[in-house]
Order: C-alpha cells, then sequence, then structure tokens
C-alpha cells in the first residue's frame, strides 16, 4: 500500500529491496506518436473497462482501429483506495499526454502517521523520501479517479457495454469468434481479456482460476465514505493503525471523504461477496479499535459499497494464445503487496498496443508483448511474495521488528538519492 509498501520494502526485505539505480534518469522522449505507422484497422473486443483495458482502448482508437469495450459491472466504478503513482504507468501516462490531468487529480500525501489501538500517535513516516526516489514523478490519487480520467478521454470515441460479459469465446484461423452476456455476437481480429483477477476471458480461453490463483494470506477491503465531522483534514496526513494480523488505513481525502483501507490475516482463501456479509465482517474484525475506526464502520454498514477481496496473485506460463491475449490483472496480478498494479496495468496496455503496431502478425506481437513484459511482472511478483509476511504480521514480535524497520527509514533522506531514480525505473 503507497510508500507504506515501499518503506517496508526498502527496510524489511534485509533492507535491500529497494535499491538504487546508480544513472541519471533517462531523457524526455518525444510525446504520444503511435499510430503514424499503424498497419490496417483491427476489429479488437476489449473485456475490463478498469485501467488496462481503457487505457489499451485509447492506444489502439489512437491508432485508427475498431475497438469496443466491454465490462460486466453496470457502471464505471467510483471505489478502490489511495495509490502511489509513479514508475513504468507514470511514463506511458506522459507518452499518452495525460500527465497535466493527472496531476490535477494529485492529492499529496506529506506522512503517514502510525497510530496505537486508541488513536495515540507512534510515529510518522515523511513522504520526502519517495518524491527523492522518483525525482518528483509520482502522483497521489484514487484508482477509481484515474479510471474516470481513461474513460472520459474515450467518451465519443470507444463505445462500452456496461452490464455485459463474455459468455463462449471460439477461434478460427483468421477471426475471434465471441457471444456476449447481451446475447449480440461478434467477430473480431483480437480479443483482450482485461476483466481482473477474475477473469472470464482467461477461464474461457486458458482454463480455471484456480490453476493460475496464488493466496498470499491476507484479505482487503476498501470504501469511500463521507468523512465524519470528527475527522479533520489534516494536510497531506494519511493514518495508519496496524495491530498483530490486521490493520486500517484512513486517508482524509480534500473532497469532504475519506478513503477506508482494510487489512487482515486470514488462512482461508475464500472470501465474501455478499455486502451485507461484508460489512458484517469488517465491523467484527475491527469494531475493538478505538479512534474514529468505529464511526467509520458505522458509516460503511450505512449502504456504502465496499471492495473485498483476497491479496492473491496470477501466474501463468503464457499470457497469449492465438488471436487472444491477457493484460493486466488478468494475467500478472501482483497483488497489493507488490505494490504498483495500476503502473503495471497503464505501461502493460502501452507496451501491447506498440507491438501490435510494429508486427503485422498478430500472434507474432502478442509473443513479443510477452517477452518484453514478462521480467518486469515477474520481478514485481516476487517482490509480493517476499513481503507478504510482513504487510499483516501475525505476532506481536514481527509488528515490533516491522515498525523498528519503517522508523529506520527516516535516515533515506540523508543519502545522496537526488540524482537516480528507483531501481525499477520507468523502464518498459
Amino acid at each position: 500500500m503507497g510508500y507504506y509498501g515501499v518503506a517496508m520494502k526498502y527496510s524489511v526485505r534485509e533492507l535491500r529491496t529497494l535499491q538504487v539505480a546508480l544513472r541519471p534518469h533517462p531523457a524526455e522522449d518525444a510525446p504520444w506518436h503511435i499510430g503514424c505507422n499503424s498497419p490496417a484497422s483491427m476489429r479488437v473486443l476489449i473485456s475490463g473497462a478498469g485501467i488496462a483495458g481503457l487505457t489499451l482502448a485509447l492506444c489502439l482508437q489512437r491508432q485508427g482501429h475498431e475497438v469496443l469495450l466491454i465490462d460486466k459491472m453496470p457502471r464505471l466504478r467510483s471505489d478502490g483506495y489511495m495509490i502511489d503513482f509513479f514508475g513504468p504507468g507514470y511514463r506511458a501516462a506522459e507518452l499518452l499526454g495525460l500527465l497535466p490531468r493527472l496531476q490535477v487529480l494529485h492529492q499529496p500525501v506529506t506522512h503517514t502517521t502510525f497510530l496505537a489501538r486508541d488513536g495515540a500517535q507512534r510515529f510518522t513516516i515523511p513522504y520526502s523520501q519517495l518524491r527523492t526516489l522518483t525525482r518528483g514523478r509520482f502522483c497521489n490519487f484514487l484508482r477509481g479517479d484515474l479510471e474516470r480520467l481513461l474513460s472520459e478521454s474515450l467518451t465519443g470515441r470507444v463505445p462500452i457495454r456496461f452490464g455485459t460479459e463474455v459468455m463462449s469465446v471460439k477461434e478460427d484461423r483468421g477471426a475471434v469468434h465471441v457471444m456476449l452476456s447481451d446475447i449480440t455476437t461478434h467477430s473480431c481480429d483480437l480479443l483482450v481479456g482485461a476483466d481482473g483477477v477474475h477473469s472470464r476471458v482467461r477461464t474461457l480461453s486458458f482454463g480455471p482460476e484456480q490453476s493460475f490463483r496464488r493466496y498470499l494470506g491476507c484479505h482487503a477491503a476498501a470504501c469511500i465514505l463521507e468523512r465524519p465531522p470528527s475527522l479533520s483534514a489534516q494536510d497531506g496526513t494519511y493514518f495508519t493503525i496496524s495491530l498483530p494480523g490486521r490493520q486500517a488505513v484512513i486517508h482524509p481525502l480534500r473532497d469532504g471523504q475519506v478513503a477506508v483501507f482494510f487489512a487482515h490475516a486470514d488462512p482461508c482463501s475464500t472470501y465474501e461477496t455478499v455486502q451485507f456479509a461484508i460489512r458484517s465482517k469488517l465491523a467484527k474484525r475491527y469494531g475493538d479499535l478505538g479512534w474514529h475506526i468505529p464511526e467509520l464502520l458505522r458509516r460503511q454498514s450505512e449502504g456504502s459499497y465496499v471492495y473485498y477481496d483476497t491479496a492473491s496473485q496470477i501466474i501463468m506460463q503464457a499470457w497469449t494464445r492465438g488471436r487472444i491475449v491477457l493484460v493486466g490483472d488478468a494475467c500478472w496480478c501482483g497483488s497489493l503487496l507488490a505494490g504498483q498494479g495500476a503502473s503495471l496495468a497503464m505501461a502493460g496496455a502501452y507496451a501491447l498496443s506498440e507491438e501490435l503496431e510494429r508486427e503485422r502478425d498478430i500472434p507474432a506481437a502478442l509473443s513479443r508483448y510477452e517477452r518484453r513484459l514478462r521480467p518486469l511482472v515477474e520481478l514485481k511478483q516476487k517482490e509480493g511474495r517476499d513481503f507478504a509476511g510482513w504487510f499483516v504480521p501475525e505476532s506481536a514480535l514481527k509488528c515490533a521488528a516491522r515498525d523498528l524497520a519503517l522508523r529506520m527509514t527516516s535516515f533515506l533522506s540523508a543519502l545522496p538519492l537526488h540524482n537516480y531514480s528507483l531501481a525499477n525505473s520507468e523502464a518498459f
């Protein structure tokens, strides 16, 4: 989760996970130019109107392709949690000309403050180190805000059918034939599964989810609520209460709302899907905490939509098959423990569009895309697995060790990092 994750990976993974690349930041490239050498127009059906699907639709539409975007949800998602957006996705957004609009969404974070169960302040971590390590090339915003920005960029250009999903897929030598849940059929040159960790396209074309899903031992929930009057909007500070086996992260927003994130260890890889059951489970898990937590739990019980899922990875031997390709969490979910999921989704979609522009043979282009992204994806997934035991430590001793390591991140500001970028830089 955000800089907390960055700091933890620096501190806990033997103080070596986060390394500084001893090379200057790469020079700025020219702005968006894809499309000047595009091959003949393709018919592309993209399942999933999340970050990966929306980004890919924007890229392919600019190349002159005919794109249809579908999503099983009835409308664009407004839920989600605060993210630190940097790395390869930041570069992709820059190439797409979206940075000025992303910077409008930016809600600056100055500190992460760790609180005791009753709300007493324990210690604070400044965000200045992240600004240094990224050379200021990062933004903080809600995941849903990024999806809305991308959707607005497609208005009038790409049709989006909400409440629609893929029901069957049949591929022959020249096309993919798809039946949708609205009983329409479509023949396309390329079918893209950008439909997330529980991908329907992946199930139909590659196999059942359990063949690819790796559970990392915790559950997570997120929602956006009206901010209680008693919770002031502290200048860019967000708050974490972390106890053995569970944590709550509270981020006051500038518009009178608050982003709430819960995570807890759980040996069971199954999870609730009914909203009433989710709210009841959260009330039982976190109802004994003090500070503003009881009031926030009461507010989420009044009907706010709560996102809930397990922290899991999707690990696949192949992301493509013929004219069918997966992108984003559908094929490489690193879990929220790895971080940069939104960044990888945007960069991966951009890279896929580039390879489709460079190579007229679609299966060959898809293979190039997978070879290009896989090393970065596998690195992020390994980081997520290594970090899993420290995200919600299950013992008081491990919590204490984690907290000591977090406090040590203050010493980062003394290191001469101002001319360098993160080792996992913006290359993709």
